[in-house]
């Protein structure tokens, strides 16, 4: 929860949006955990739902947190491309941080 947390004091509420569409006025961050990662909140919601899987297993719970994991990771490819139509410098900010997970991925 921390890490998200971090994530959204980092970002703003003014920057954000819980669909990956990027809002009018919207700013890059770059600051905060995003100088590690470009998706910091999505790597929060899955630490936050990981555990409670595994702790409180069931098939339902099992199949809710693979489908939030293959929506997640489908979601940041196309946020992505929408954050490299609006910002110039995000195709540079890509080069230097990993999408989830800092150093590996």
């Amino acid at each position: 929860m921390a890490i998200g947390i971090w994530a959204v004091a980092a970002m703003g509420i003014g920057n954000m949006n819980i669909s990956p569409l990027v809002k009018d006025g919207a700013t890059l961050v770059t600051s905060g955990p995003y100088r590690l990662i470009r998706h910091p909140m999505y790597l929060a919601v899955l630490l936050v739902i990981w555990p409670v899987v595994i702790e409180y297993f069931s098939l339902l719970r099992i199949a809710a947190g693979i489908i939030l994991t293959i929506d997640l990771i489908v979601k940041m490819p196309f946020e992505e491309s929408l954050l490299k139509e609006r910002f110039a410098e995000y195709e540079a900010y890509m080069e230097t941080t990993k999408r989830l997970i800092p150093l590996i991925f």
